[in-house]
């Protein structure tokens, strides 16, 4: 299982690192993926992190499945940047999975792809998401598309991921190894 994480300037940190962590732990290949010049980026709380890829370098359709972390500075530049928005617009069409956390349903929004479908997002970007019914849960999943709200909610985040990429008792038994209290 092949999952891709792109990643810019001022990517949420925690985000980021707990995602790629806990579906490494499952056994997925997750790569981060610089979509600037450099792997070499700062997060938004100004720690360092070197990409795995150069976002040019890949063959997209070799991945499984998108999962976009937040921090506003790097959702920016991925909005920006227009790849990223339709990548997850094809493979939602592909049926593959897209997820995204805190600011980065706007990418979805940008591709067109909360119309229709309930979500969650970081409340300081809500109001710009026009479309779809904003739910008040920390994760939601409607249709092939997992949101979450924030930091805060990135554990429960990559455990619904790996619940669906990977089944209940593989998430399970990562969560119980990392000491995870995943909510029911």
């Amino acid at each position: 299982m092949r999952i891709l994480t792109p990643i810019a300037a001022g990517f949420e940190e925690m985000e980021a690192v707990i995602l790629v962590n806990i579906l490494r732990r499952c056994g997925a290949e997750v790569v981060t993926a610089s979509v600037g010049a450099s792997r070499e980026l700062i997060g938004a709380r100004g720690i360092p992190i070197i990409a795995d890829a150069l976002w040019q370098g890949l063959d997209p359709a070799t991945f499984d499945a998108l999962a976009i972390p937040g921090g506003l500075a790097n959702v920016n530049a991925l909005r920006a940047d227009g790849r990223v928005a339709a990548l997850a617009k094809d493979f939602y069409g592909r049926g593959k999975l897209v997820a995204a956390i805190c600011a980065a349903p706007l990418v979805l929004f940008d591709a067109g792809l909360l119309e229709g479908r309930a979500f969650t997002c970081h409340p300081s970007v809500a109001g710009q998401i026009t479309t779809g019914a904003r739910a008040g849960s920390r994760v939601v999943e409607d249709r092939g598309i997992i949101t979450a709200i924030g930091a805060g909610a990135t554990f429960e985040f990559a455990h619904q991921i790996a619940v669906k990429l990977f089944g209940e008792d593989v998430a399970q038994r990562v969560a119980a190894a990392a000491c995870v209290v995943v909510s029911e």
